[in-house]
């Protein structure tokens, strides 16, 4: 509702704001040691100024899910081989979602490693901004930054201006 009924891609701005709002879900769900593990566009909507994370027929407590446990393009590369998931496949799904958000497209990946294409290959993007995306994308669970260091990072971007797709 928010990212594919647009008829443009979403400004820097509104992608920061996007980010704000599911961290802020995300961070509820993992304190109750909950993952979402299907975080995309399609599960996120817009009520009351605000973009709301729905859907959490898949969320679960992390451990070891089988191969391609979620939504297939969407899936962090440790769901898609199947193995320990948890809070940082929430952190793909962030990433993967702001980069639909500001290309229009998912991103495509390297059938060899799986890597993703810098974001900055399709959109040009603040710095900062497009780097936390593409660090929200790397392929080692560990290798991304957990959800307090991606508010934080969103939260240096806040731009002024509300919400308002």
């Amino acid at each position: 509702e928010l990212i594919e009924d647009r008829a443009r891609r979403m400004p820097a701005a509104e992608l920061v704001q996007l980010g704000l709002h599911l961290t802020a879900a995300l961070a509820a769900l993992h304190r109750h040691g909950v993952a979402h593990l299907d975080v995309r566009p399609a599960n996120i909507v817009h009520r009351g100024g605000a973009a709301v994370l729905i859907d959490l027929s898949i969320a679960r407590e992390p451990g070891r899910v089988r191969r391609g446990y979620g939504t297939g393009g969407y899936l962090a590369p440790e769901q898609a081989a199947g193995g320990q998931a948890g809070f940082a496949a929430d952190v793909w799904g962030l990433g993967i979602t702001l980069f639909q958000a500001a290309t229009g497209l998912l991103p495509d990946r390297d059938p060899d490693t799986g890597a993703v294409a810098p974001v900055a290959t399709l959109r040009r993007l603040p710095r900062a901004l497009a780097g936390l995306i593409d660090d929200c994308l790397a392929v080692r669970a560990d290798d991304r930054p957990d959800l307090v260091a991606v508010r934080r990072r969103l939260e240096a971007l806040e731009p002024s201006e509300p919400f308002s797709p």
